[in-house]
């Protein structure tokens, strides 16, 4: 596994967290519509 700077994983993580956030939101709003 390669050493990645600590600042790509975080970045990666971020990536994460705003798909995450995403798929919970989405369905919310089709149901609003």
């Amino acid at each position: 596994m390669k050493k990645f700077p600590r600042s790509y994983l975080q970045r990666f993580k971020h990536q994460e967290e705003l798909a995450a956030r995403s798929t919970m939101v989405e369905p919310r709003l089709q149901t609003l519509q």
